[in-house]
């Protein structure tokens, strides 16, 4: 059995060299050597792979990003898609514009004045707000009847909401209508109190009102009548609506949620045309008064 010490000889008194021990060291030196180089030898290789792969996402993203994959819902490559459909279809390009022409020959001199130009969308944010808040009990012919009357108010008292005249294709000129989108609001008879006295505490001076007893006078001087005849805190307010800056507005919208139009709105049918008849899509049955 080999001793962890060396045993002194007697006329030097120094250890004597072991060597099954030397050897032993010796073995257990190299093998800790090899097993060292080993495990080195196996992360080098897998540090090489781990950014190799890094790289070649790195380059992924950077074609995602370029194709614009990152910023819309068009595919990574949807550039060269569109670039090679538009070499497949250049052939056809001359073709498809010369009978289209063709056909569109007698239409041309009508609409010659308005089909050269282009059309342009132009995002315009506005500094006042139009907004009409209506009760949310009322009958769907009666929210229109109320939108009707309470806009034509709004517009009346500021010229400058008025857009231009509307020119069809063919040249025929409708009227003007309002310039800047008008919101639509709901609300139960608390609510539509709320908003009016929250407009009024504001100072808004573009404030028009419908009450319910205006569904049953005649004309204009009967319904300034019926308004005349009732306190301002006894009003029963059908609708009423301001026109004023966005963020008095928005005030006075507060805690009001936009009308439910997707509960009212059925589902719009095909309508087709059969010869010698009417359509077969039913007329709709509201009247406005």
């Amino acid at each position: 059995m080999t001793r962890s010490t060396h045993s002194p000889t007697p006329q030097t008194q120094r250890p004597v060299d072991n060597g099954l021990r030397n050897l032993w060291v010796t073995e257990t030196a190299l093998t800790t050597a090899l097993n060292t180089s080993y495990m080195a030898e196996q992360l080098s290789l897998f540090g090489l792979v781990v950014g190799i792969a890094l790289l070649l996402s790195g380059i992924g993203f950077a074609i995602l990003a370029v194709g614009g994959a990152l910023r819309s819902r068009e595919p990574a490559f949807a550039f060269l898609a569109q670039a090679q459909q538009g070499e497949g279809r250049a052939a056809g390009v001359t073709h498809h514009l010369l009978h289209r022409s063709r056909r569109a020959a007698p239409r041309a001199a009508r609409r010659r004045s308005t089909a050269a130009l282009p059309v342009i969308l132009v995002v315009v944010h506005f500094d006042t707000k139009i907004a009409i808040i209506l009760d949310q009990q009322l009958a769907v012919w009666q929210k229109a009847n109320v939108t009707a009357f309470l806009i034509s108010g709004i517009a009346a008292t500021d010229p400058a909401l008025v857009g231009e005249p509307y020119i069809d294709g063919t040249g025929n000129r409708y009227l003007p209508m309002c310039r800047q989108p008008i919101v639509i609001y709901a609300a139960d008879r608390p609510g539509l109190r709320r908003a009016y006295e929250r407009a009024m505490a504001r100072n808004v001076e573009r404030l028009a009102i419908f009450t319910h007893d205006l569904f049953a006078t005649p004309h204009d001087q009967a319904n300034r009548a019926a308004v005349a005849a009732v306190a301002a805190d006894e009003l029963d307010f059908a609708g009423i609506a301001l026109h004023a800056e966005r963020k008095t507005v928005d005030k006075v919208l507060d805690k009001l949620r936009p009308h439910p139009y997707a509960r009212e709105l059925r589902p719009v049918e095909k309508r087709r045309h059969v010869p010698g008849g009417e359509r077969n899509n039913p007329r709709p049955r509201g009247v406005l008064v």
